[in-house]
């Protein structure tokens, strides 16, 4: 009989491993110099740069439905609105459970809680645009809904510890003095 609860118990002690992986809010700090941001992200996720595409970084704890993700891309707000509404129109059973408007930062942002089934199941994301002049930020973090309770405050403290730590390098007024003489 005890034989036989050892496969149990074995897994039992996997996923509590994996769930306090998850879950831990110990968190790091990842800076972006090039678009000059920063961000918060629980510090046992992996951390994977995305190239190509507007996918800036992207976290992940063990499932594709697990991650904090960084999209940056153009059109300021309106292109900002214009990109959570195109989310809505894909994920057609996007419930909005919080919309508004608010201070973070010190930037007007767009705060954001939904929920939507998927073929990957039942699913919650905390979702802050933050407009960046001709720029926004879109910053998810997004978890199965059977984690949400748990996970969520610290999705919440991560997403909302996004900041722009300077304005982007392509956003930036050309200093002429800085250019040197034009050759002759």
């Amino acid at each position: 009989m005890i034989k036989g609860l050892r496969p149990v118990i074995l897994v039992m002690l996997i996923f509590s491993m994996v769930t306090s992986l998850c879950f831990s809010e110990n968190t790091q700090t990842y800076t972006n110099d090039d678009l000059g941001f920063s961000i918060d992200y629980p510090a046992q996720w992996n951390q994977t740069k995305v190239s190509g595409g507007n996918i800036v970084v992207l976290f992940t704890a063990g499932a594709i439905n697990r991650n904090l993700q960084v999209i940056h891309d153009q059109g300021g707000e309106e292109g900002g609105l214009a990109a959570l509404d195109k989310l809505a129109n894909i994920l057609q059973s996007q419930n909005v459970l919080t919309a508004e408007w608010r201070e973070v930062n010190g930037r007007r942002s767009y705060f954001q809680v939904v929920e939507w089934s998927s073929i990957l199941g039942n699913n919650h994301a905390i979702r802050l645009l933050v407009p960046a002049g001709d720029y926004y930020f879109l910053v998810m973090g997004i978890c199965p809904a059977g984690e949400f309770a748990e996970l969520s405050p610290l999705l919440e403290s991560c997403v909302l510890s996004f900041q722009i730590t300077d304005e982007p390098l392509h956003q930036k007024p050309i200093n002429l003095s800085d250019v040197g003489p034009c050759p002759e």
